[in-house]
């Protein structure tokens, strides 16, 4: 994968990070503006945090990033969505999914 020079440097030091910071950078990663590298960034940063947190820590940042990138333009927030879905997938299965998708289109309804 291609990485930006700053989304580079965020998945470095990650690692060097106490947790508190982690999340913040996790938060950080969501407002990059480049859709490719804000997905790629998120993407790698929340696999490495979901090691390392219980379920319920891991859920309440996932709703968190959600509240977060909904605000973006549907066609980013998509493919962010896109970009995270194994991690969906992977936390609640296919059912996970098909949730994500009835509250869109219910999300999308709403702002008609």
């Amino acid at each position: 994968m291609e990485y930006s020079p700053k989304s580079k440097a965020m998945i470095e030091m990650y690692n060097y990070m106490p947790p508190i910071y982690q999340k913040k950078l996790i938060k950080m990663a969501a407002e990059i503006d480049n859709t490719k590298f804000r997905s790629q960034t998120l993407s790698e940063l929340i696999k490495k945090y979901s090691d390392q947190v219980t379920n319920e820590q891991f859920y309440l940042l996932m709703v968190d990033l959600l509240q977060t990138l909904s605000k973006r333009p549907l066609e980013d927030f998509l493919s962010d969505l896109h970009a995270l879905s194994p991690i969906f997938v992977n936390l609640g299965g296919q059912e996970a999914l098909g949730k994500i998708i009835l509250e869109l289109e219910e999300w999308e309804k709403s702002n008609e």
